[in-house]
């Protein structure tokens, strides 16, 4: 059976080509061969185009009338190239059915792609589109306005927020400074004025939040400045005294700001307190720097060499309220502080603890951008 359709197909005996019909004038034959084999070329070319876009555009409704069309157009094509090979050999079994099997193509085509139309017309047309589209631009636009409007007066808030911190800490000084000056005992008004100290400390640091556009971190080189421009303006020990500050560009959220610039202030103080006696001149070196994720900040003066060490005790010894609290401020951030005696004289403070990323920083490490506030996006 397979013998007797291979023989249908594409015997030729008894058969002539079809350039006899043509009577082999090569003026007909050639421009015949030359038009079914432009058509053959681009119904070839066109499948291609039409299997490519479906494949490419996944997000088309309709996928499966281009296989559809690109079988149809493949079949029309070879149709053609058959037409080319019948002028010499008259293989006309295979092209009669070829062009069967381009009949049915056609009529399958014809009947699955009529009820398609509808869905087709219901499709909104470029103008409903380019609508929808002022639409919802509007609508981001409106969006894109209201956000702006509560960014501001998020801003306003947390501004007054810090502000209102920051008051009422100048306040709680204020009123510690009052009740200072009503005890004649020397130790109790030293042990108010740490405390001021302290509070002013806290206080800076919500000064410094309420001062920028950034509100939920510190810069910790700017804060040190306006601690060493504070200490030198009240405590008149350090008239002698130079305190220099090198700090990098740490940023620091609010949460370790606090206690660093209380550890800050509390190992400053107490080294214009301890190493400088009878005005003693001399220099407190203030470093601050973040290396592999890590914060350190040295505290070196050139005093005496009685530091709040390890050992001792009183306020200068380890057992001191002073290192009590740096100590306990040193486990809040995780970290730890040493304090020791310099060979030749002074003492060196060290305190090391990891960094934790600032909001904005947390935000870009999961792929969203920071919020900018409404005073930095205004500028």
């Amino acid at each position: 059976m397979i013998d007797s359709l291979t023989q249908w197909l594409f015997s030729t005996d008894q058969l002539m080509p079809h350039g006899f019909c043509l009577l082999w004038r090569p003026d007909l034959v050639w421009t015949h061969v030359a038009a079914d084999a432009t058509i053959a070329l681009s119904y070839f070319t066109i499948p291609l185009f039409l299997v490519t876009l479906a494949r490419r555009r996944s997000d088309l409704l309709f996928t499966w009338p281009f296989y559809l069309f690109g079988t149809f157009i493949l079949l029309c094509g070879t149709t053609h190239l058959l037409s080319i090979i019948s002028f010499w050999r008259p293989i006309y079994g295979l092209e009669a059915v070829v062009k069967v099997a381009t009949g049915l193509a056609s009529i399958g085509t014809a009947i699955l792609v009529w009820p398609l139309l509808p869905r087709l017309l219901s499709l909104p047309n470029r103008e409903a589109l380019q609508r929808v589209n002022e639409e919802l631009e509007q609508r981001v636009a409106e969006r894109t306005e209201e956000v702006e409007r509560a960014n501001q007066q998020l801003t306003v808030l947390l501004q007054e927020v810090h502000h209102r911190v920051k008051n009422n800490l100048q306040v709680v000084a204020s009123m510690l400074r009052l009740q200072q000056r009503r005890f004649a005992d020397a130790q109790l008004r030293d042990a108010l004025e740490r405390s001021i100290s302290r509070v002013h400390a806290m206080s800076l640091v919500h000064q410094a939040l309420y001062g920028s556009t950034n509100f939920v971190s510190v810069n910790v080189g700017s804060y040190m400045r306006k601690l060493i421009e504070y200490v030198q303006q009240a405590d008149p020990r350090v008239a002698e005294v130079k305190i220099e500050a090198t700090a990098d560009d740490t940023a620091l959220p609010i949460d370790q700001s606090v206690p660093l610039a209380l550890i800050a202030n509390e190992v400053v103080t107490n080294a214009l307190k301890h190493a400088f006696p009878n005005q003693r001149a001399g220099r407190v070196r203030i470093a601050v720097a973040t290396e592999g994720g890590k914060v350190r900040l040295e505290v070196i003066d050139n005093g005496v060499g009685a530091p709040l060490d390890q050992s001792g005790a009183g306020e200068q010894g380890g057992r001191g309220f002073g290192m009590q609290i740096v100590h306990a401020l040193a486990q809040q951030l995780g970290g730890s502080a040493r304090y020791e005696t310099v060979a030749g004289g002074g003492a060196h403070f060290v305190l090391e603890f990891e960094r934790q990323d600032t909001p904005a920083e947390r935000a870009r490490g999961a792929g969203a951008a920071p919020v900018e506030t409404a005073a930095a996006a205004a500028r």
